[in-house]
């Protein structure tokens, strides 16, 4: 059984750029963009869509990252939208040529897609194919959307300048405060200092993300 979904919006976005101190002082400009889905159909259980976008990147120098783009589906029904889960393991997926690597989630809402070796260049017509343990009932359309995103790598880095106005420092001597663990921030022993003290609290717990460790956004 083929169902073709014709109508359907290809999902074209820029990617969120990370701009830092650090990317401007590379030679390598890295700026990944026009992301391009397309040809999205349900074949024997099975969801294919073709994928493109240029200037991808995937190096080992700093700053050691690489973009990818985030994939996910929203099934309508009965005239409602709901978000297609996708309960599979990576083995399950096929892709042509295999330029690309899948990133699978616990959530399982949907895939990352990124370039398999080390490199710089345009990603082209890559096909991508997903089995589903069975079509929707009632499908009346489906849709494939896509965010391009950077990987940022874990690292210190500084958290307030200690020269605007409502900044946060250091009260000794007005430095900003250095990041160097996911570890409880306790800001009443660090002798840390708001021009709005109502703003800042005593302690940021361990399960707050303090983004030392590498995130993906």
């Amino acid at each position: 059984m083929e169902v073709v979904l014709n109508g359907l919006e290809t999902a074209s976005f820029l990617m969120i750029k990370i701009i830092g101190i650090l990317f401007l002082l590379l030679q390598i400009q890295l700026v990944g963009n026009n992301l391009q889905l397309s040809n999205l159909h349900i074949v024997d259980k099975k969801i294919q869509f073709e994928i493109s976008w240029e200037n991808s990147w995937k190096i080992e120098e700093s700053p050691a990252n690489h973009d990818a783009v985030w994939i996910f589906f929203k099934v309508k029904q009965n005239s409602i939208w709901t978000h297609l889960d996708l309960n599979l393991q990576i083995d399950d997926f096929s892709i042509l040529p295999e330029s690309l690597e899948v990133a699978l989630p616990n959530d399982k809402k949907g895939i990352m897609l990124r370039r398999k070796n080390i490199g710089i260049g345009d990603i082209e017509h890559v096909q991508i194919e997903i089995p589903i343990e069975s079509v929707p009932a009632n499908i009346e359309a489906l849709k494939v959307f896509g965010i391009e995103m950077v990987y940022i790598p874990d690292g210190v880095f500084y958290f307030g300048d200690g020269i605007s106005y409502n900044s946060i420092m250091h009260q000794s001597d007005s430095s900003a405060i250095l990041i160097e663990s996911e570890s409880e921030m306790h800001f009443d022993t660090m002798n840390v200092i708001c021009l709005e003290d109502s703003l800042l609290p005593q302690i940021v717990p361990l399960d707050f993300p303090k983004v030392f460790l590498d995130f993906i956004a």
